[in-house]
């Protein structure tokens, strides 16, 4: 089975050559090519045989292969394989055979492939020499890329020109021979010092005494004695024995004085002028631009300019303008210019100009309404007098009829509104009042009528409740139909809507106007839509369009913030243990929702739908007759502190809730020797606990607290309050 991947490392190259005829001075047909194989990692080939691709290439990198050798099924040992080139299957590229490829190209390169892997690289220059076996000289640059590649020399023969360029020093054609390389000198060695785009590459020891070297193919040689007179520039093909006369006097690249014109243009008919030589384009200019014997022959040799049929007279181009324009600036680069039919400076002829504010119109002075500016007999820009139309609104006028409204006063036009529909004489829809009268307050009222500025102003009254809309409004001598003199409502489209009206139940309307809605679901609701709200007693409504009927609630609007609606009033000194305490549905005691009351009394209504509220208080006061006012409210600051109905939760400790004394700041209670507990149930029809503060411990625990007084303090008093938007 043949390897797949190779890596070769090719470690020298035997080259020779195998006649098919004994010294037979023929280019080679066959090459001997021995080379070592590994794979990929380095391994050694051994005991495989292996199909072998050789390609012949002109230069290192050329992409054109010369020809393609295809050798098959060599035998590969130990690394090292032996093959004759040109044995096997042989397909031409640009070159029929190997001894095409040698004849035709000075460098040879070769490129190898080892079955179906990709063409090794770097390729290497392959060279033949006739009569091998009695070979006395080598290939230098075969022996310089041997050295090179395998030794890493770059100037392996030290002549200053690495193998390849450096910066700006070029790369040695033959880095095997310092004698070889850009820009040496010929040194008559037998070979060609040059490389490849220097002057006298590809001749050898040409100037050299007994050598004849026709460089340019001209038939004249470079050096004296080889049958013709030494050539005055052998690089040059055009002269021979004429360099010096051989010149470009006008630097147009056209010559004269040359032997010949073989890569040069010439003869110059007009060496001193540069527009003028073989090929060259006839201008107008009294010359022979084109070297054909004549003189300004041709048309369009004079440039186009503007309304003018130019022609070419002794080397001049001359206008000739076409009608109705002239060339009245005497300008002959910018043509004929005037138009003769609208140029008001050169009307019907030149230098003839309009004046008075005329035009020049199809050759002739009058006046234009359409010029953009205020001339002749207009009272404004294209407008008033009695030529042009009339002005608009604001433009200058003198009477009347200068403007689209008939009307001017004070020398300006008034717009098409300034009218007097009841012909009294009072104007309205003017921009102003100087010598007219106005505005009337009622231009609908009869002709002559003394209602003109005492105009009273009528509202109207779309529901008919007697109460108008402000927004809408008419000012009349008298009310017209379905308007009133008074703009109170505030609805007018709802007749149940004005000042003074009954509230009619939560229907989310204002129906007596004093800025309220009639029902809210909650205290905090009123005091988000009203913050100047005082303290006092209100109607909600908890469950908006349900079954529940709106009741009314008492709102502190003051304390911290204000919006809390109250649920609970306690007034039993004894009922601290179990401080709160009540069931779904219960509204007892009597007094309610008066804070102030007596007695006590809870209302659970103010809790429907609430699974915890947004902010909790309960307020312990001393406000009873001769006790004095202090007060220590309990405030939970964290709902998320009652994550589970019906569990107890300590508000004394920990980030709970705050504490504030006689409407202080708040505080953390912290660790107080108070300790409170509170559980929390969600409504429900039936009738069960909502709410339990226990003060638990005994009354004491309802002494001091802080409060100045110590242990003479009772809290005989407490306040429930929520705070929610809902």
């Amino acid at each position: 089975m043949k390897a797949k991947a190779w890596g070769a490392a090719i470690m020298f190259i035997l080259v020779a050559v195998a006649f098919t005829i004994a010294f037979s001075q023929s280019a080679p047909q066959l090459i001997n090519y021995q080379g070592r194989l590994t794979t990929s990692t380095g391994e050694l080939i051994s005991g495989d045989t292996v199909d072998f691709t050789f390609r012949f290439y002109g230069t290192q990198a050329s992409n054109t292969v010369c020809l393609t050798v295809l050798q098959e099924d060599v035998q590969v040992s130990n690394g090292i394989y032996h093959v004759l080139i040109g044995s096997g299957t042989v397909t031409p590229g640009t070159e029929r055979d190997l001894a095409a490829v040698f004849k035709n190209h000075t460098e040879v390169w070769l490129g190898v492939q080892a079955d179906g892997d990709a063409e090794m690289l770097p390729r290497f220059r392959i060279g033949s020499v006739p009569y091998a076996l009695h070979a006395r000289s080598f290939d230098e640059q075969v022996l310089a890329d041997f050295l090179g590649t395998f030794l890493g020399a770059t100037d392996w023969d030290h002549d200053g020109y690495p193998k390849i360029q450096s910066g700006s020093t070029p790369a040695d054609c033959n880095d095997g021979n310092a004698a070889i390389h850009p820009g040496a000198p010929e040194i008559c060695d037998g070979k060609d010092n040059q490389c490849p785009g220097d002057q006298g590459y590809g001749y050898v020891d040409e100037g050299c005494p007994g050598v004849c070297t026709d460089a340019d193919g001209d038939g004249y040689f470079r050096e004296a004695g080889c049958g013709t007179a030494p050539d005055c520039n052998d690089f040059d093909p055009n002269n021979w024995n004429a360099c010096a006369a051989c010149v470009d006097a006008d630097h147009d690249t056209y010559y004269t004085g040359c032997n010949r014109y073989l890569t040069i243009f010439g003869p110059d008919c007009d060496d001193g002028y540069s527009l003028s030589h073989p090929g060259g384009t006839e201008v107008c200019d009294n010359r022979d631009n084109d070297c054909d014997g004549q003189v300004d022959e041709g048309s369009n040799l004079c440039p186009i300019r503007p309304h003018s049929n130019d022609y070419c007279s002794a080397g001049a181009c001359l206008l000739s303008c076409i009608a109705p324009f002239e060339n009245c600036d005497l300008n002959n680069v910018n043509g004929c210019e005037a138009d003769t039919l609208t140029d008001e400076f050169n009307c019907g002829d030149c230098n003839y100009c309009c004046t008075g504010g005329d035009f020049c119109i199809v050759g002739a002075c009058q006046h234009s309404c359409s010029d953009g500016g205020k001339n002749g007999a207009e009272t404004d820009v294209d407008c008033g007098g009695p030529e042009c139309p009339p002005c608009s609104t604001g433009k200058t006028c003198l009477t009347g009829p200068d403007c689209q409204s008939g009307i001017c006063q004070a020398g300006l036009c008034e717009p098409i509104t300034c009218v007097d529909n009841d012909l009294d004489s009072w104007y309205i829809g003017c921009s102003r009042y100087i010598t007219i009268n106005g505005p009337d307050c009622d231009d609908n009222g009869s002709s002559g009528g003394s209602c003109h500025d005492t105009c009273t102003n009528f509202y109207q009254d779309s529901d008919n409740d007697g109460f108008g809309n402000g927004l809408v409004s008419v000012s009349r001598c008298t009310a017209p139909s379905g308007y009133v003199a008074n703009d109170d409502d505030c609805d007018d489209s709802d007749s149940s809507s004005y000042p003074g009206a009954l509230e009619t139940g939560c229907d989310g309307k204002d129906h007596n106007c004093d800025g309220f809605l009639s029902c809210y679901h909650s205290c905090y609701e009123i005091k988000l839509a009203q913050p100047a709200t005082p303290d006092g007693i209100y109607i909600i409504d908890v469950d908006g369009a349900g079954s529940m009927a709106p009741f009314q609630v008492y709102c502190d609007m003051t304390t911290q913030g204000g919006g809390w609606t109250m649920v609970a009033n306690f007034r039993n000194p004894s009922d601290y243990e179990t401080y709160i305490f009540a069931g779904n549905n219960q509204v007892y005691g009597s007094g309610y929702p008066n804070p102030n009351s007596s007695t006590s009394w809870a209302d659970w209504r103010v809790l429907y739908g609430q699974s915890w509220p947004e902010d909790f208080a309960i307020i312990l006061d001393s406000a009873w007759p001769g006790w004095g006012d202090a007060k220590v409210i309990y405030r939970v600051k964290n709902r998320s502190i009652m994550p589970h109905y019906g569990v107890a939760h300590d508000l004394t400790t920990g980030d709970n809730l705050y504490y504030s004394l006689n409407f202080g700041s708040w505080l953390d209670v912290g660790s107080s020797s108070s300790s409170a507990t509170i559980s929390w149930q969600p409504y429900s029809n039936t009738n069960q606990p909502l709410i339990w503060f226990n003060a638990g411990g005994g009354k004491t625990n309802f002494y001091g607290a802080g409060i100045t007084g110590g242990d003479n303090t009772w809290f005989h008093s407490s306040h429930m309050f929520i705070r929610n938007s809902q």
